[in-house]
């Protein structure tokens, strides 16, 4: 996992958490094809999307998984280009 988090991040964070867990769903891809040229991480990412059946996977990766700009139909943006997608409806 990259992101850790601890019991004391912020003011409320249980709170937070608690709303997150009740909307997520945990998806295991069947199998993680290579796809991202020079990061197998990348290739979870991925396969993660694919098996969700996600509408777009918002990256900061711009070394790997920006340039390939889509995957089967997913789109692969920045964070300012998901917030731009998001606030035109």
């Amino acid at each position: 996992m990259k992101f850790h988090t601890t019991e004391s991040c912020l003011p409320g964070d249980v709170h937070v958490r608690g709303d997150y867990v009740e909307a997520i769903e945990l998806v295991g891809p069947t199998s993680v094809p290579r796809v991202v040229v020079g990061d197998v991480d990348d290739d979870q990412v991925i396969a993660a999307a694919v098996a969700a059946r996600v509408d777009l996977i918002v990256s900061g990766d711009r070394k790997h998984l920006l340039p390939l700009g889509s995957h089967q139909g997913i789109d692969i943006v920045d964070a300012a280009e998901a917030v731009r997608r998001i606030a035109s409806g």
